[in-house]
């Protein structure tokens, strides 16, 4: 039952972040996004995924500190040390339940980036990595917009490769 439950409130999740990618005020994306980071963290709980859990947690808090324009390098490396710490505390799934850590990590270090390039890349490594553990806890419907992410931030890169190189 956790399982049909907690795919069903992912699913909701994912659609809401689908509909972030097409709204076009910043103040609203992170408003979105803080909504399906907290249906995400109850899909996360219900499955035993409390990596997953800790780390879309620290996303909200990176998401309130962005919003009001206070996430600055030292609000960075205070969300990535309560993540390493936490993470290694409560991760229940091995290296695999690493990976939200990782991720988020990877993710804060490049999030900056002005190189669309590059910031697809990030996506699609980001992603990956969520992607696998989605799989590990039975989020399936997470897992089939993980992919689909990939998909897209890799057509997208490669059309654009394209364009830079003719």
């Amino acid at each position: 039952m956790e399982v049909l439950v907690g795919n069903i409130v992912a699913l909701i999740a994912s659609l809401i972040m689908v509909y972030s990618g097409i709204v076009n005020n910043r103040k609203k994306v992170i408003i979105l996004q803080t909504i399906y980071i907290g249906l995400f963290i109850i899909s996360d709980l219900l499955l035993d995924g409390f990596s997953g859990a800790i780390i879309n947690t620290l996303s909200i808090l990176r998401n309130v500190l962005a919003y009001h324009d206070k996430l600055d390098i030292n609000s960075k490396v205070v969300i990535s040390i309560l993540g390493i710490i936490t993470c290694i505390i409560y991760n229940n799934l091995g290296i695999i339940g690493m990976f939200p850590l990782i991720s988020m990590l990877i993710f804060l270090l490049f999030m900056n980036t002005k190189d669309i390039q590059k910031f697809k890349l990030l996506i699609i490594g980001t992603s990956f990595l969520w992607g696998l553990y989605d799989l590990k806890i039975k989020l399936y419907t997470s897992f089939a917009f993980d992919i689909a992410t990939i998909l897209g931030a890799l057509i997208t890169f490669m059309i654009n490769d394209k364009k830079g190189s003719a």
